[in-house]
């Protein structure tokens, strides 16, 4: 579940996204990026993170991140210390910054979730919009056989 596409952190998780996508595919888990924005929106985003071929939903009514029960942020998560200095971090490392909001809500939380067999055996719910999700531990889930 992505942050608006104007959001530094959400062009973060693109790029990680990217990085890592065979390494996903290799595992046999698909990915599904859940977005805010409008579909064309998405597309071009995807496109400038080589994520074209990646699945996608488009939510911006928000009733699948209520449904996952991913919250509105309040002004310390979204607008707080830990998030300034990750985006200037961000900025001088990566060459990524903000831009103008494309979503439906700039207050929106992101989150990872890991689905198999219809339930929900993993999930990655930011306390800040700078977390960073182990996405690569997401991936496997423990033997729940007994």
């Amino acid at each position: 579940f992505l942050r608006h596409f104007g959001c530094v952190f959400c062009k973060e998780t693109l790029s990680c996204i990217n990085q890592y996508k065979q390494e996903i595919s290799n595992k046999g888990t698909k990915l599904v990026l859940v977005h805010m924005s409008d579909e064309i929106s998405a597309i071009q985003s995807f496109e400038k993170f080589k994520l074209q071929d990646v699945e996608f939903v488009t939510d911006p009514e928000l009733m699948l991140y209520k449904g996952f029960k991913l919250k509105r942020g309040t002004l310390l998560q979204v607008l707080g210390l830990k998030v300034w200095i990750r985006t200037i971090y961000l900025f001088f490392s990566k060459r990524i910054f903000s831009t103008i909001q494309e979503g439906s809500n700039v207050f929106q939380m992101p989150g990872v979730f890991l689905i198999q067999d219809g339930e929900i055996c993993k999930k990655f719910v930011h306390q800040s919009t700078a977390d960073v999700p182990p996405y690569l531990e997401l991936l496997t889930v423990e033997n729940r056989h007994n």
